[in-house]
């Protein structure tokens, strides 16, 4: 089984993100923080509920793209690392099990007495 987040994962995603100096193409996890004096990219990554958030400054970094690939390649570090092994289940879905799947529910009626 080959992994998704390799290094040509990597290689393409900067080069997508760093591509148009025009506009930013932030991967999933990555987003750009301007608030007041504070300046830089969060990589916020999330692993079976283990949450991953760095903060890379545009004045520790020579620009603002420089923290922006040190912000994917924070994000590519972690997911590499950390495989996701919890599935998440959309609270309405179908159990997995068929025996889960039906069950027999009593509801009085409107003009029945409760017992």
């Amino acid at each position: 089984m080959s992994n998704r987040y390799d290094d040509k994962y990597l290689e393409d995603t900067i080069a997508r993100a760093l591509g148009d100096p025009e506009k930013y193409h932030a991967p999933i996890g990555v987003k750009r923080y301007d608030h007041g004096n504070t300046h830089g990219w969060w990589a916020r990554i999330t692993r079976d509920g283990v949450p991953f958030n760095q903060f890379f400054s545009d004045s520790q970094s020579a620009s603002i793209g420089e923290a922006q690939k040190k912000a994917i390649m924070h994000r590519h570090s972690v997911i590499s690392s950390f495989p996701e092994t919890l599935k998440r289940i959309h609270s309405k879905a179908l159990q997995i099990e068929p025996e889960k799947r039906i069950s027999l529910c009593k509801q009085m009626g409107r003009n029945q007495p409760y017992i």
